[in-house]
Protein backbone atom coordinates (compact mmCIF):
# COMPACT_ATOMS: atom_id res chain seq x y z
CA UNK A 1 0.00 0.00 0.00
CA UNK A 2 1.29 3.49 -0.88
CA UNK A 3 2.37 5.57 2.10
CA UNK A 4 -0.02 8.45 2.67
CA UNK A 5 1.19 11.96 1.95
CA UNK A 6 -0.35 14.56 4.25
CA UNK A 7 -0.37 18.33 3.88
CA UNK A 8 -0.04 19.96 7.31
CA UNK A 9 -0.84 23.62 7.82
CA UNK A 10 0.46 25.49 10.86
CA UNK A 11 3.36 23.03 11.10
CA UNK A 12 5.65 25.53 12.85
CA UNK A 13 3.03 26.00 15.60
CA UNK A 14 2.03 23.83 18.55
CA UNK A 15 -0.84 21.92 16.93
CA UNK A 16 0.59 21.57 13.44
CA UNK A 17 4.03 20.68 14.76
CA UNK A 18 2.59 17.92 16.93
CA UNK A 19 0.58 16.64 13.97
CA UNK A 20 3.68 16.54 11.76
CA UNK A 21 5.61 14.59 14.41
CA UNK A 22 2.79 12.09 14.91
CA UNK A 23 2.37 11.50 11.19
CA UNK A 24 6.11 10.96 10.70
CA UNK A 25 6.16 8.57 13.66
CA UNK A 26 3.40 6.60 11.96
CA UNK A 27 5.35 6.29 8.73
CA UNK A 28 3.46 8.88 6.71
CA UNK A 29 4.99 11.45 4.40
CA UNK A 30 4.48 15.03 5.52
CA UNK A 31 4.37 18.21 3.48
CA UNK A 32 4.08 21.55 5.28
CA UNK A 33 2.80 24.89 4.02
CA UNK A 34 5.07 27.57 5.53
CA UNK A 35 5.34 31.31 5.04
CA UNK A 36 9.15 31.37 5.21
CA UNK A 37 10.99 28.20 4.27
CA UNK A 38 14.28 29.55 5.64
CA UNK A 39 12.97 30.27 9.14
CA UNK A 40 14.41 28.21 12.03
CA UNK A 41 11.05 26.53 12.59
CA UNK A 42 10.72 25.56 8.95
CA UNK A 43 14.28 24.28 8.77
CA UNK A 44 13.67 22.15 11.85
CA UNK A 45 10.83 20.53 9.93
CA UNK A 46 13.18 19.81 7.03
CA UNK A 47 15.60 18.18 9.46
CA UNK A 48 12.78 15.93 10.65
CA UNK A 49 12.00 14.82 7.10
CA UNK A 50 9.18 17.20 6.17
CA UNK A 51 8.79 18.53 2.63
CA UNK A 52 8.16 22.28 2.51
CA UNK A 53 6.00 24.39 0.23
CA UNK A 54 6.40 28.12 0.76
CA UNK A 55 3.17 30.07 0.59
CA UNK A 56 0.07 31.13 2.49
CA UNK A 57 -3.70 30.83 2.61
CA UNK A 58 -3.88 34.04 0.57
CA UNK A 59 -1.82 32.57 -2.29
CA UNK A 60 -3.97 30.23 -4.38
CA UNK A 61 -1.02 28.99 -6.44
CA UNK A 62 0.92 27.96 -3.34
CA UNK A 63 -2.15 26.18 -1.96
CA UNK A 64 -2.53 24.28 -5.22
CA UNK A 65 1.13 23.27 -5.12
CA UNK A 66 0.87 22.21 -1.48
CA UNK A 67 -2.30 20.17 -1.98
CA UNK A 68 -1.20 18.53 -5.23
CA UNK A 69 -0.62 14.82 -4.74
CA UNK A 70 -1.70 14.88 -1.10
CA UNK A 71 -3.93 12.14 0.26
CA UNK A 72 -5.01 14.12 3.32
CA UNK A 73 -4.93 17.64 4.75
CA UNK A 74 -4.67 18.87 8.33
CA UNK A 75 -6.28 22.30 8.49
CA UNK A 76 -5.75 24.93 11.19
CA UNK A 77 -6.42 28.66 10.92
CA UNK A 78 -5.65 31.43 13.36
CA UNK A 79 -8.45 33.55 14.73
CA UNK A 80 -7.99 37.16 13.68
CA UNK A 81 -9.82 39.49 16.11
CA UNK A 82 -9.28 42.34 13.66
CA UNK A 83 -11.15 40.60 10.84
CA UNK A 84 -14.39 38.68 11.22
CA UNK A 85 -13.98 36.92 7.88
CA UNK A 86 -10.30 35.97 7.59
CA UNK A 87 -10.61 32.59 9.29
CA UNK A 88 -13.48 31.52 7.04
CA UNK A 89 -11.78 32.82 3.89
CA UNK A 90 -8.57 30.94 4.66
CA UNK A 91 -10.42 27.72 5.45
CA UNK A 92 -12.45 27.96 2.26
CA UNK A 93 -9.32 28.54 0.18
CA UNK A 94 -7.69 25.43 1.61
CA UNK A 95 -10.85 23.37 1.14
CA UNK A 96 -11.09 24.43 -2.50
CA UNK A 97 -7.43 23.58 -3.10
CA UNK A 98 -7.95 20.17 -1.53
CA UNK A 99 -11.01 19.41 -3.63
CA UNK A 100 -9.25 20.52 -6.82
CA UNK A 101 -6.36 18.19 -5.98
CA UNK A 102 -8.73 15.25 -5.27
CA UNK A 103 -7.62 15.00 -1.66
CA UNK A 104 -9.67 12.28 0.03
CA UNK A 105 -9.36 13.04 3.76
CA UNK A 106 -9.70 16.45 5.39
CA UNK A 107 -9.06 16.96 9.11
CA UNK A 108 -10.18 20.31 10.54
CA UNK A 109 -9.16 21.44 14.01
CA UNK A 110 -11.67 23.59 15.84
CA UNK A 111 -12.32 24.10 19.57
CA UNK A 112 -14.14 22.23 22.32
CA UNK A 113 -17.68 23.41 22.97
CA UNK A 114 -18.69 24.73 19.56
CA UNK A 115 -22.05 22.95 19.73
CA UNK A 116 -22.86 24.71 23.01
CA UNK A 117 -22.17 28.25 21.76
CA UNK A 118 -25.82 29.34 21.85
CA UNK A 119 -25.77 28.72 25.61
CA UNK A 120 -23.58 31.76 26.13
CA UNK A 121 -24.49 33.87 23.11
CA UNK A 122 -24.53 37.57 23.92
CA UNK A 123 -22.64 40.81 23.76
CA UNK A 124 -20.33 39.91 26.64
CA UNK A 125 -18.78 36.95 24.86
CA UNK A 126 -16.95 36.83 21.54
CA UNK A 127 -19.72 35.46 19.31
CA UNK A 128 -17.59 36.00 16.19
CA UNK A 129 -14.93 33.61 17.50
CA UNK A 130 -17.44 30.81 18.09
CA UNK A 131 -19.46 31.48 14.94
CA UNK A 132 -16.30 31.33 12.84
CA UNK A 133 -15.32 27.98 14.34
CA UNK A 134 -18.80 26.58 13.68
CA UNK A 135 -18.86 27.95 10.14
CA UNK A 136 -15.48 26.43 9.30
CA UNK A 137 -16.62 23.07 10.69
CA UNK A 138 -19.74 23.21 8.53
CA UNK A 139 -17.72 24.20 5.46
CA UNK A 140 -15.36 21.26 5.91
CA UNK A 141 -18.09 18.71 6.65
CA UNK A 142 -20.17 19.85 3.70
CA UNK A 143 -17.35 20.15 1.17
CA UNK A 144 -17.64 16.64 -0.22
CA UNK A 145 -14.35 15.01 0.76
CA UNK A 146 -14.46 11.22 0.98
CA UNK A 147 -13.79 11.60 4.71
CA UNK A 148 -13.93 14.68 6.94
CA UNK A 149 -12.98 14.68 10.60
CA UNK A 150 -13.38 17.61 13.00
CA UNK A 151 -11.24 17.83 16.14
CA UNK A 152 -12.27 19.97 19.11
CA UNK A 153 -9.33 20.40 21.49
CA UNK A 154 -9.69 21.99 24.92
CA UNK A 155 -7.22 24.37 26.64
CA UNK A 156 -3.74 23.38 25.54
CA UNK A 157 -1.21 22.27 28.11
CA UNK A 158 1.40 24.09 26.03
CA UNK A 159 -0.10 27.35 27.31
CA UNK A 160 1.91 26.61 30.47
CA UNK A 161 5.16 26.32 28.50
CA UNK A 162 7.33 28.65 26.46
CA UNK A 163 6.65 30.47 24.19
CA UNK A 164 2.94 30.78 25.02
CA UNK A 165 3.35 31.03 28.78
CA UNK A 166 5.16 34.37 28.52
CA UNK A 167 1.96 35.91 27.15
CA UNK A 168 -0.67 33.93 29.03
CA UNK A 169 0.86 33.28 32.45
CA UNK A 170 4.02 35.44 32.56
CA UNK A 171 4.32 35.24 36.36
CA UNK A 172 5.03 31.52 36.10
CA UNK A 173 8.69 32.51 35.77
CA UNK A 174 8.26 33.71 39.38
CA UNK A 175 6.49 30.46 40.34
CA UNK A 176 3.03 32.04 40.33
CA UNK A 177 0.00 31.41 38.10
CA UNK A 178 -1.92 34.68 38.16
CA UNK A 179 -5.27 35.02 36.39
CA UNK A 180 -8.97 35.79 36.76
CA UNK A 181 -9.72 32.06 36.66
CA UNK A 182 -11.39 31.05 39.93
CA UNK A 183 -9.68 28.53 42.18
CA UNK A 184 -12.52 26.02 41.81
CA UNK A 185 -12.91 26.33 38.02
CA UNK A 186 -12.30 22.95 36.32
CA UNK A 187 -10.07 23.43 33.30
CA UNK A 188 -10.12 20.79 30.54
CA UNK A 189 -6.56 20.42 29.24
CA UNK A 190 -5.13 18.72 26.18
CA UNK A 191 -1.55 18.05 25.10
CA UNK A 192 -0.59 19.02 21.57
CA UNK A 193 0.77 15.51 21.10
CA UNK A 194 -2.72 14.12 21.76
CA UNK A 195 -4.01 16.27 18.91
CA UNK A 196 -1.26 14.84 16.74
CA UNK A 197 -2.14 11.29 17.74
CA UNK A 198 -5.81 11.91 16.97
CA UNK A 199 -4.97 13.23 13.50
CA UNK A 200 -2.70 10.27 12.77
CA UNK A 201 -5.41 7.84 13.86
CA UNK A 202 -8.04 9.62 11.79
CA UNK A 203 -5.93 9.61 8.65
CA UNK A 204 -4.92 5.98 9.12
CA UNK A 205 -8.58 4.90 9.44
CA UNK A 206 -10.71 7.77 8.12
CA UNK A 207 -13.92 5.77 7.80
CA UNK A 208 -13.85 5.11 11.55
CA UNK A 209 -13.89 8.80 12.45
CA UNK A 210 -15.42 10.55 9.44
CA UNK A 211 -18.42 12.82 9.73
CA UNK A 212 -18.20 13.54 13.42
CA UNK A 213 -16.47 15.85 15.86
CA UNK A 214 -13.96 14.52 18.38
CA UNK A 215 -13.71 16.35 21.72
CA UNK A 216 -10.11 16.18 22.96
CA UNK A 217 -8.92 16.50 26.56
CA UNK A 218 -6.32 14.62 28.56
CA UNK A 219 -7.03 16.01 32.01
CA UNK A 220 -9.39 18.24 34.00
CA UNK A 221 -7.75 20.30 36.75
CA UNK A 222 -8.21 23.49 38.71
CA UNK A 223 -5.33 25.97 38.63
CA UNK A 224 -4.35 25.13 42.24
CA UNK A 225 -4.09 21.50 41.11
CA UNK A 226 -1.97 22.59 38.14
CA UNK A 227 0.25 24.54 40.54
CA UNK A 228 0.60 21.50 42.81
CA UNK A 229 1.70 19.32 39.89
CA UNK A 230 4.19 21.96 38.77
CA UNK A 231 5.51 22.07 42.33
CA UNK A 232 5.91 18.31 42.42
CA UNK A 233 7.63 18.23 39.04
CA UNK A 234 10.04 21.09 39.71
CA UNK A 235 10.71 20.68 43.41
CA UNK A 236 10.02 24.36 44.08
CA UNK A 237 6.67 25.81 45.18
CA UNK A 238 4.25 27.15 42.57
CA UNK A 239 1.05 28.91 43.66
CA UNK A 240 -2.15 29.91 41.85
CA UNK A 241 -3.55 33.39 42.50
CA UNK A 242 -6.96 34.68 41.40
CA UNK A 243 -7.43 38.38 40.65
CA UNK A 244 -10.56 40.24 39.60
CA UNK A 245 -11.03 40.79 35.85
CA UNK A 246 -10.64 44.54 36.35
CA UNK A 247 -7.41 44.03 38.24
CA UNK A 248 -6.06 41.79 35.50
CA UNK A 249 -6.81 44.37 32.81
CA UNK A 250 -5.40 47.18 34.97
CA UNK A 251 -2.08 45.38 35.20
CA UNK A 252 -1.81 44.94 31.45
CA UNK A 253 -3.49 41.66 30.56
CA UNK A 254 -5.33 41.82 27.23
CA UNK A 255 -9.08 42.32 27.45
CA UNK A 256 -9.66 39.34 25.16
CA UNK A 257 -7.63 36.97 27.32
CA UNK A 258 -9.34 38.17 30.50
CA UNK A 259 -12.73 37.70 28.83
CA UNK A 260 -11.72 34.14 27.97
CA UNK A 261 -10.89 33.54 31.63
CA UNK A 262 -14.34 34.79 32.66
CA UNK A 263 -15.87 32.44 30.09
CA UNK A 264 -13.91 29.55 31.59
CA UNK A 265 -15.36 30.41 35.00
CA UNK A 266 -18.94 30.47 33.74
CA UNK A 267 -18.95 27.76 31.07
CA UNK A 268 -15.66 26.08 30.20
CA UNK A 269 -14.68 23.43 27.69
CA UNK A 270 -16.87 20.29 27.77
CA UNK A 271 -14.14 17.94 26.49
CA UNK A 272 -13.17 15.18 28.92
CA UNK A 273 -10.55 12.40 28.80
CA UNK A 274 -13.38 9.88 28.54
CA UNK A 275 -14.23 11.27 25.10
CA UNK A 276 -10.83 10.17 23.82
CA UNK A 277 -10.94 6.85 25.61
CA UNK A 278 -14.33 6.04 24.09
CA UNK A 279 -12.83 6.16 20.59
CA UNK A 280 -9.69 4.22 21.46
CA UNK A 281 -7.30 7.14 21.96
CA UNK A 282 -5.03 7.37 25.00
CA UNK A 283 -5.30 10.77 26.73
CA UNK A 284 -2.21 12.33 28.29
CA UNK A 285 -2.70 13.64 31.84
CA UNK A 286 -0.95 16.87 32.84
CA UNK A 287 1.47 15.04 35.14
CA UNK A 288 2.73 12.88 32.28
CA UNK A 289 2.95 15.88 29.97
CA UNK A 290 5.25 17.52 32.52
CA UNK A 291 7.60 14.54 32.63
CA UNK A 292 9.08 15.37 29.24
CA UNK A 293 9.69 19.03 30.02
CA UNK A 294 12.70 18.76 32.37
CA UNK A 295 10.44 19.64 35.32
CA UNK A 296 10.18 23.24 34.15
CA UNK A 297 6.93 24.85 32.97
CA UNK A 298 8.98 27.47 31.15
CA UNK A 299 10.62 25.00 28.74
Amino acid sequence: MTTARVLVTGATGAQGGAVARALLANGMRVRALVRNASSPGAQALVGAGVELVEGSFDDADSLAAAAGGADAIFSVQLYNPGSASTERIHAQALIEAGLAASVRTFVQTSVSGVDDRNTWRGAQWDDVYWDNKAAVEDMALGAGFAATIVLRPAFMMENFASPKVERMFPELSERRIVSAICEDTPLALVAADDIGSAVAAAIAKPSRFSGGALELAGDVLTLPQVAALLTAASGTPVVAETKSPDAEIARGRSAGWVLSQQWLNEFGYPARPSHMEEIGLQPTPFSRWLQGRQASPMR
